[in-house]
């Protein structure tokens, strides 16, 4: 005959081991399929602005879609922002450019602008004289600030309270290395870079003997991939782009590890627009050791704009005709490949941004959008409005 007080502990025994295994399966799924709490991150992108460019706000967001708030306004006709990026610290970088006004003559100046996530900590360092284009500024998470200036890379650290130190450190550039109009710089957090460059040598001769000439020839040239390294103030070219081919949207993570555009025969000049065949993306390290190329014309065509997390995560754009953008995925060994937001004529999304939890956040219509990495749980957090009010550019998720 057995006992009531073993039989009841052995019930209590299996119910708890059964809870267990419950408990188990359910954490070990959601480590697979990663459905973080969204609302622990913190997005910043442009907003409210229109399409020729003049934006007046930047916002930011936490993943879950609460919490949205403008960080701060420009006045209209006069004030422009673009590009911001955020670090782990939630300090805020950005490009802005503002248009004063006396009687009828008007005067345009440029600055690298900052902003915390909070609101404060402002400060605005003035690079009007320093050439810098509409090359964008990054920051990394040591609070180190890089920009693109004239014929070299400019860098500096963000004080504590959000200002500029007054001197501003220079990494010289050899023309045959020139720092390529309208891409971004990517930096770790150890101070190595990577942009794309080309060689600008007689550049500037041919264009005063004739603009058009010259122009033609600046467009002509190859674009490759070069490295920097802040510590030293070292340059390497890390590329040799095959006749007729170039370089684009590289991007490098802590470990050293960059990935890039690599592929198809292309107009040099016109970037991915410019490909004739698709293009694909390619890895290497920061060294300029183990390069290759991790994907292989499959489908979709064009893939472009990758980034690449600590986790050695890639999210690129790609496009089977360049007119409707989707997101794809895959691991840093080119393993997994898989678009991951879905195919809609009606519909685009791009420019994403991946941190180290594998978290994305992108643009999807003139909206912000953020997944997993894998694509699970894909939510829109902002509504398009109207087109003297949507979101567009780049988006950064912290």
């Amino acid at each position: 005959m057995s006992h009531p007080k073993s039989r009841s502990l052995f019930v209590f025994v299996i119910v708890l081991a059964v809870t267990a295994l419950v408990i188990g399966v359910y954490l070990l799924t959601q480590k697979q399929s990663g459905h973080p709490n969204f609302a622990n991150y913190q997005i910043v992108y442009l907003c409210d602005g229109d399409m020729a460019g003049k934006i007046q706000q930047i916002c930011i967001i936490n993943g879950d879609g609460s919490g949205k708030k403008v960080l701060i306004s420009g006045e209209a006709s006069k004030d422009s922002f673009y590009s911001p990026v955020m670090n782990n610290k939630g300090q805020i970088v950005y490009f802005c450019s503002s248009t004063e006004s006396a009687g009828d003559i008007r005067s345009l100046s440029f600055g690298i602008c900052a902003i915390r996530a909070d609101g404060s900590g402002r400060g605005k360092l003035d690079v009007t004289k320093m050439e810098v284009g509409f090359n964008y500024p990054i920051i990394n998470n040591a609070g180190q600030v890089f920009f693109s200036c004239k014929d070299a890379i400019c860098f500096t650290t963000l004080n504590p309270d959000g200002s500029f130190p007054k001197d501003v450190q220079k990494i010289p550039l050899d023309p045959a290395m020139t720092h390529s109009e309208l891409s971004h710089i990517s930096v770790n957090d150890k101070g190595i870079g990577v942009y794309l460059c080309l060689d600008t040598t007689g550049i500037e001769e041919a264009q005063r003997q004739d603009p058009d000439a010259g122009m033609k020839e600046l467009f002509s040239r190859p674009r490759n991939i070069c490295a920097f390294n802040s510590e030293d103030k070292s340059v390497k070219q890390l590329t040799s782009s095959p006749s007729g081919t170039s370089y684009f949207d590289a991007a490098i993570n802590n470990s050293g590890r960059l990935v890039f555009t690599c592929g198809s025969p292309v107009v040099p000049g016109f970037g991915v627009m410019g490909a004739t065949r698709g293009t694909d993306i390619c890895s290497m390290i920061a060294d300029g050791s183990a390069q290759r190329q991790l994907t292989r014309s499959q489908s979709p065509s064009y893939k472009f704009g990758s980034v690449i997390n600590d986790r050695g995560q890639i999210v690129f754009d790609c496009s089977e005709n360049l007119l409707n953008s989707r997101l794809c995925a895959m691991n840093s060994d080119g393993s997994n490949f898989r678009q991951i937001t879905p195919s809609d004529n009606l519909a685009s999304s791009g420019n994403p941004s991946i941190n180290d939890d594998g978290v994305v956040a992108y643009i999807c219509s003139l909206s912000i959008c953020i997944m997993n990495f894998d694509g699970s749980d894909q939510r829109q957090l902002t509504t398009y409005k109207s087109a003297q009010s949507h979101t567009f550019g780049s988006v950064q998720i912290r």
